[in-house]
């Protein structure tokens, strides 16, 4: 069984499925803490039902619904935005820095040790840095209710009757890390639940930002590679062709000096020539009487 290279070797493939299980990891956390969240804002929402009257909450609930936000209010009403948008914005560069990361660590790379090893370093920083912070938003959501950002009543849209329901019903903190297989599974829901009171610090943003950022690197990191390969190459090309010149140029020189015969001969040739009948002579002078007869 032939040996796999070192670019498809196990501990290549731990090397890169770490940090990205490590991310994975920091999401389900996140996702299991914010559905406790949501669960605790719900039953807080039935707590002020109970204790208003149905005319003051019709006329002054929505006063205490929502976070109010004096900056955001200074440009405008608000705009209600489709949540699928963000989540396809937030998951676009994600995508992008995996697919780049792949293909330059993997394939592009070759046998560039250096830059498949600078691609494994971005890929887990990007990817360790984003399980910590899914990890903390998804812990101080549980540990602080606050009201949703958009109020009770986009809330309620978002979790549908079904989620508003079963929010409403009395549950623990170990069920909400199992509600995601529950919700889909057991209870057969085809869309996921959604969250609310989940904006201690926007998930999409430090996403986005994180991952463009991870991807912006990585594809610096190739465009300078690159770049010093095809210099190189270009250098390369270059100095093989000034020897090419200078071999041709030192082949005409010597058979041009060997047409022109031993008399002829001048320059550096000339030095030679007398230096090997001086050696000659002393070797002449050397031997003994008898010899040097037949010399």
């Amino acid at each position: 069984m032939s040996r796999l290279s070192p670019r498809w070797s196990l501990a290549w493939f731990i090397k890169w499925a770490v940090p990205c299980a490590f991310g994975g990891f920091g999401f389900y956390v996140q996702s299991s803490l914010l559905h406790y969240s949501t669960y605790r804002y719900v039953h807080r929402i039935q707590l002020i039902e109970a204790e208003i009257s149905v005319h003051n909450w019709e006329a002054h609930g929505d006063d205490f619904q929502e976070l109010d936000d004096p900056l955001a209010a200074m440009f405008g009403p608000k705009t209600a935005i489709n949540l699928k948008i963000l989540d396809s914005v937030a998951a676009f560069f994600p995508a992008m820095f995996v697919a780049i990361c792949v293909y330059s660590g993997a394939f592009a790379a070759k046998e560039d040790h250096i830059l498949r090893s600078q691609c494994l370093q971005v890929w887990s920083k990007v990817f360790v840095c984003a399980g910590l912070l899914f990890i903390l938003k998804g812990s101080l959501g549980a540990m602080t209710t606050v009201p949703d950002s958009s109020g009770w009543k986009v809330c309620a849209a978002r979790l549908a009757p079904e989620g508003v329901k079963y929010m409403q019903e009395e549950h623990s903190l170990s069920e909400m890390f199992r509600l995601d297989y529950h919700w889909h599974f057991a209870l057969h829901n085809p869309h996921p639940l959604r969250y609310c009171s989940d904006m201690m610090y926007s998930g999409h943003t430090f996403v986005v930002t994180l991952f463009a950022l991870g991807f912006y690197e990585v594809v610096r990191m190739v465009s300078k590679e690159e770049y010093m390969h095809t210099k190189t190459k270009k250098d390369i090309d270059a100095a093989h062709k000034d020897n090419t010149k200078l071999r041709e140029h030192y082949e005409k020189e010597k058979t041009a000096q060997l047409e022109k015969g031993p008399a002829q001969l001048s320059g550096p040739n000339k030095l030679i020539k007398k230096n090997h009948a001086a050696e000659a002579k002393k070797q002449s002078l050397a031997a003994p009487r008898d010899q040097r007869k037949h010399l």
